[in-house]
């Protein structure tokens, strides 16, 4: 008989060697479970001495920590949902914050929401095709807009007692907002607050049938993005005449006439872009007494005889008319703020207006084309009262700012913005030596506190100059030292921005 093998089940030696591997294996699980209760009992340990810390943000009283909240948000109050901007991120940092940022209802009271064409999968569908039905309403294929939704549903019901801020914008090539977004804020309507709509006028007789009141309205803007001009549907805006306090009202490419009665003698801001004349002006001015601020464009062209100087006006503080020459008629003692165009050469009608009102302008935006720059001049020594001064216009001139200079003109001065073509050779020189002056601390009246610039190729007559680009060199240099500083410094030129993240991009209802 062979002997037995080695390997075998049946050799004394191979099981006395089995025997001992399992001895061996029990005596390391033994160790290994000792090892791992000492590492659980050191965890619990160090989980008490870690949970004892006290971090200084966090002993920050949650009313004081709710109001730092508030300051993150956008100074316009339009809140864009995003997930690394007030008031999502503020959610993401800890459990405590979350809960304070969940608790602060004023955080959730804007939401500003844009509406574009929807990009279906490149081989599948053009990526830019949308289709309609036969009706001219979006199809099943929008369902994606259902999330954003039911984003400012969520968003909404956070607040109880704020008045809310809506803005929706229908991107131009849409046909129409999604259906879904009517019912969304139609749940709310009894807490608009500032509602402002970019629509296609077909849609304005659905949101005619958000029927009231809107107890808490108080700012209503509605811009027809197709520029439809269906008169047809201005009576569908009769649905805001229960809003007891509705203050401010701008309306694009809609008329505000008698059958359309948005607003009561209450209103203390209007601004209309469509073309009005002289009996338009008077009917409004007539109709809302109580107007501090108005925006329009003027159409003089038809009026026959020339009109009489306007009485009784409102108290206007602040006033922009756009195309035509309004300021010969009317006084205007309170005006802090006017935007005006000049047609060039004639200045007395904007200096008879300034004489005649005895306003003290504090803001003024002047668009004065070809103006000569003694006549400029003449128009500022009217001012001097300005604080905030922007300036539109075509040729640069260095004599401009070389008279800025004098602490004479606008000695008050703080916010400085012009727009103009920069075409000519050294164009910053003069620049950085009127912003120089400007912010010498021995300097005898205000520091300027901001300077904005864009320069644009001058395409008026044809010409094909192009603009001076953004300083560079020496002259950067300058200009960063002022930005150093303290100014506030931003130029645009050639789809370009200096100094870099100097532009404010703050998004803006139009």
């Amino acid at each position: 008989m062979d002997p037995p093998d080695a390997e075998s089940p049946n050799d004394p030696k191979w099981r006395d060697v089995q025997r001992a591997e399992l001895v061996k294996t029990h005596a390391q699980i033994f160790e290994t479970r000792a090892h791992l209760e000492r590492l659980e009992h050191r965890r619990r340990l160090l989980e008490d001495v870690v949970g004892a810390f006290v971090f200084p943000v966090l002993t920050v009283p949650p009313e004081l920590v709710s109001k730092i909240f508030l300051e993150c948000l956008p100074a316009n109050g339009r809140v864009q949902p995003r997930k690394f901007t007030a008031p999502l991120v503020l959610a993401q940092i800890c459990q405590q914050w979350r809960q304070i940022a969940l608790e602060t209802q004023q955080l959730w009271c804007s939401i500003d929401l844009t509406f574009r064409r929807r990009r279906h999968t490149p081989g599948f569908y053009d990526i830019w095709s949308f289709s309609f039905t036969s009706d001219g309403k979006d199809d099943p294929m929008d369902a994606p807009y259902d999330g954003a939704c039911k984003l400012l549903q969520t968003w909404f019901r956070r607040v109880s007692s704020c008045p809310l801020s809506i803005t929706l914008r229908c991107h131009k090539e849409r046909n129409s907002l999604p259906a879904s977004i009517w019912p969304a804020i139609t749940e709310f309507a009894g807490q608009w607050g500032r509602l402002e709509i970019q629509l296609p006028m077909r849609d304005i007789p659905l949101l005619e049938r958000i029927r009231g009141p809107f107890p808490l309205l108080y700012s209503l803007s509605i811009n027809d993005i197709h520029r439809a001009r269906d008169t047809d549907a201005l009576t569908h805006l009769t649905a805001f005449c229960d809003a007891p306090r509705l203050r401010e009202v701008r309306l694009w490419d809609l008329d505000l006439d008698e059958d359309v009665q948005i607003g009561n003698a209450s209103l203390t801001m209007l601004e209309l872009h469509e073309r009005l004349t002289f009996p338009d002006v008077k009917a409004l001015l007539e109709r809302f007494p109580n107007l501090t601020s108005l925006h329009i464009t003027f159409w003089p062209w038809d009026e026959k005889p020339k009109p009489a100087l306007l009485e009784g006006l409102p108290p206007l503080e602040s006033l922009t008319v756009r195309m035509g020459e309004l300021l010969p008629f009317l006084t205007l003692p309170h005006l802090r703020h006017l935007e005006h165009r000049i047609i060039p050469p004639r200045i007395d009608p904007f200096l008879s207006f300034i004489s005649r009102s005895g306003c003290v302008l504090q803001s003024l935006r002047l668009d004065v084309g070809t103006l000569d720059c003694a006549l400029l001049l003449e128009c500022l020594a009217a001012v001097p009262s300005l604080v905030t001064f922007h300036l539109e216009q075509i040729y640069s001139s260095s004599t401009f700012y070389d008279r800025l200079w004098s602490p004479s003109i606008f000695p008050n001065l703080l916010d400085l913005s012009v727009e103009e073509n920069g075409s000519q050779e050294d164009y910053y020189t003069s620049v950085i030596a009127m912003l120089s002056s400007r912010r010498e601390p021995q300097r005898v009246g205000a520091q300027l506190r901001s300077f904005d610039l864009k320069l644009v190729a001058d395409s008026t007559y044809g010409s094909d100059d192009e603009s001076e680009g953004t300083p560079s060199g020496a002259e950067a240099a300058q200009l960063q030292r002022l930005v150093d500083d303290g100014l506030k410094l931003c130029i645009i030129s050639q789809g370009e921005t200096w100094p870099a993240g100097s532009r404010d991009v703050e998004n803006e209802f139009i």
